[in-house]
């Protein structure tokens, strides 16, 4: 437990010194993903570079955005797509079980929150897995995101709670989610994987392609 709060503070506070640029990059993405059918590409580029400036520090370059678009769109589509089926399946079951009014509906409604927060949980390492990662294999990036939910399960519980608390916040009060939600939310989780890759020995490409 205390080496969870750790690392999240960490992460936090690496955030925190880079929050102007964060600033940037996530207005950078709002604006780009205004057409909505550019979200998977600018979310892919939004990834890249946020990763850039974690791994390379002071010499991260904004452009990176709009070469992570080209690099990872196709990834960020294959990512998007799958991921909107499957959230909005979970979502029509837990409408539909809350308004039927039956006693069968209950154990479903519950299930189904049970799954989306599993989903949740394992997205919230997915795109840090990707970019980690020699080869950009969503398969492998999710079920590597499944490992450390099994190796890390209170810290997974923890961050995939927090970013999804900010998250909601910033849609409610609108101004936030175009300023600094998503990017964000993805420094936090990219931050804490490349962290217990540390902390596990497992840093190396071909380590983390075989975790």
């Amino acid at each position: 437990m205390g080496y969870a709060f750790k690392l999240l503070w960490a992460a936090l506070k690496d955030a925190y010194f880079n929050i102007w640029k964060l600033f940037i990059l996530n207005f950078l993405w709002f604006i780009c993903s205004l057409p909505l059918i550019t979200l998977p590409f600018t979310t892919a580029g939004l990834a890249y570079t946020v990763h850039q400036l974690i791994a390379n520090g002071e010499d991260f370059e904004y452009r990176s955005f709009f070469k992570g678009m080209k690099r990872l769109g196709v990834t960020g589509l294959r990512w998007f797509l799958p991921n909107l089926f499957v959230v909005a399946i979970l979502l029509f079951n837990l409408i539909f079980s809350f308004n039927s009014g039956h006693d069968w509906a209950l154990p479903i409604f519950i299930g189904n929150i049970f799954l989306l927060f599993a989903w949740l949980i394992v997205n919230t390492f997915t795109w840090p897995f990707l970019l980690e990662q020699q080869k950009q294999v969503m398969r492998q990036a999710m079920r590597n995101s499944a490992v450390i939910f099994m190796r890390r399960p209170f810290f997974s519980v923890l961050l995939t709670l927090f970013l999804l608390l900010i998250f909601v916040l910033c849609i409610v009060l609108v101004i936030p989610f175009a300023l600094i939600a998503v990017s964000f939310c993805l420094f936090m989780a990219i931050y804490a994987l490349r962290q217990i890759l540390v902390d596990l020995g497992e840093r190396s490409e071909a380590a983390v392609d075989q975790f």
